[in-house]
């Protein structure tokens, strides 16, 4: 019966307004307990999956890679919303632990070079490249991405060696 005033509510996302609002407004809380850093779970010298301490390992592992993934899914949110500092922020924490995807170096590659700052590009396209040659697991989209990652370094340091010939000068961050 009230089916027409509900769908007057909705917006795009087919949340409702208070859900939209709930969903895309930042919660300061959520965001600095995403900022904190995540160390990888050691692995000890036991591979037996029964074993309390590998279990251990891999739920300790599941949460790290869980963790990474809402940091990467509450930057886009954020990016999207307007709020690129602290999108930015949430991106360079999945730097910082070696995340190994590949959106939040793609994300970041591309608002550095837009803000002009080449030196946090090409930092972290380093950081990528790094990452993805020390993977060593199953996936097979490890070589094209890790490719794409060292053209487009080298193509951010021939555009910072031409801003310095040119008179520009290195950007700096």
């Amino acid at each position: 019966m009230w089916n027409w005033l509900k769908k007057l509510r909705r917006t795009p996302s087919g949340r409702d307004k208070q859900q939209d609002a709930f969903y895309t407004a930042p919660r300061i809380r959520d965001v600095e307990r995403l900022l904190e850093p995540v160390e990888p779970p050691r692995w000890g010298e036991k591979s037996d999956p029964f074993d309390p301490d590998w279990k251990r390992w891999f739920e300790e592992q599941s949460r790290r890679e869980s963790l990474m993934v809402d940091r990467n899914l509450r930057g886009q949110e954020l990016e999207k919303s307007g709020d690129l500092s602290t999108a930015i922020a949430l991106y360079e924490a999945n730097v910082r632990d070696g995340f190994d995807g590949n959106g939040p170096y793609d994300r970041l590659a591309v608002i550095y070079r837009k803000q002009g700052k080449l030196d946090d590009e090409i930092r972290v396209l380093r950081r990528a490249i790094e990452v993805f040659s020390a993977y060593q697991g199953p996936r097979t989209d490890i070589e094209p991405k890790l490719a794409a990652f060292e053209r487009r370094l080298e193509r951010a340091q021939a555009l910072k060696t031409k801003q310095a010939a040119v008179g520009r000068g290195p950007t700096t961050s």
